[in-house]
């Protein structure tokens, strides 16, 4: 079995990557895994603490067949850091990587399950990425440990430099703006997945791409899919206001169970979106039926107006936009 190699970005957050790479250190075939961090320079003296900790950490990593470290002389930001570390990985000769953010805890069969996968679904067309979070915490009357689903997480996943290729042209603003401005296009999206109609407005509001929205119209679009464990196999330590995009929450999401195997057998599913899931993933991102109906309001008054009135209707809690 091929062991791909895992990236991480990181700064200033020593205690999440700590975690991150103890978890890490504890998974199946660990000691053939390949570790490659991109320390990035602090932009400000509140980010010297932190950074020179994680600094100072680096050495002291051990459990894996080898440590890289790209050191940074000037700030280059999450999404620059992040492709830094793809281009390295790609230079090596790798055809697939395993990328994380720091905030993450994995299972024991993180790796087990993101190796096995990314072997198996290499050469299927119709499946873009591998995801380790599962979105959706209610399977109980699923009896598979693996789902497809036309959605993205990027809390731990794996993809194929040939396969994101494709998907990276649809990575700017124009291109969303393209969508937008398609009645099909914008429609199908509203049908699927309304919240990433409504996301996808927002990112063009704010002129700024948000990497698991973008990814998720991506597959609703082209009918691709990415690949989830029935059980969730990362926990997100993020959202406690440290990280860049991420929200303060009430706790939900350190405190979710994460499978405990330390191996993954992949069971044979076929390469589609159940209704199930599809009815799932929708509820979860609306909290009512008229979140739905604001959502298509926005739309229509954004192409007709370029006007947004939906930071009215969120702040009022009407709605729910990720």
């Amino acid at each position: 079995m091929i062991c791909y190699p895992v990236i991480i970005p990181t700064l200033n957050r020593y205690e999440h990557f700590r975690r991150c790479i103890e978890s890490l250190s504890r998974c199946t075939h660990a000691e053939k895994t390949e570790v490659v961090v991109g320390l990035d320079y602090p932009p400000s003296e509140k980010y010297v603490e932190g950074y020179d900790k994680i600094k100072n950490y680096l050495p002291e990593i051990s459990g894996f067949s080898n440590v890289k470290v790209l050191h940074s002389e000037i700030n280059l930001g999450p999404n620059q850091n992040l492709k830094r570390l793809r281009d390295y990985v790609e230079n090596e000769g790798y055809d697939a990587y395993i990328a994380t953010e720091d905030d993450n805890e994995f299972s024991p069969c993180f790796l087990d399950y993101m190796n096995k996968a990314l072997s198996r679904y290499r050469n299927d067309e119709n499946v873009i990425y591998i995801c380790g979070y599962s979105s959706i915490n209610n399977m109980s009357n699923y009896s598979n440990n693996i789902y497809f689903a036309r959605h993205h997480s990027g809390w731990g996943a794996g993809s194929w430099f040939s396969k994101r290729k494709r998907v990276v042209p649809f990575l700017n603003i124009d291109s969303l703006k393209k969508v937008l401005s398609s009645w099909k296009l914008s429609m199908k999206l509203f049908s699927m997945r309304p919240n990433s109609l409504s996301a996808m407005i927002t990112q063009v509001n704010n002129n700024m791409l948000y990497g698991d929205s973008c990814f998720t119209s991506y597959c609703l679009l082209n009918n691709v899919y990415c690949l989830f464990p029935s059980k969730s196999l990362v926990r997100n330590w993020g959202n406690d206001g440290t990280g860049v995009n991420c929200k303060i929450d009430n706790g939900y999401y350190i405190g979710q169970e994460i499978d405990d195997r330390l191996l993954f057998e992949l069971d044979k599913v076929e390469v589609a979106e159940t209704k199930e899931t599809r009815r799932l993933l929708k509820k979860g991102y609306t909290k009512h039926w008229y979140g739905n109906i604001a959502m298509f309001i926005r739309y229509i008054v954004w192409r007709l107006l370029k006007k947004d009135f939906f930071v009215v209707l969120k702040k009022m809690g009407l709605v729910y936009d990720k």
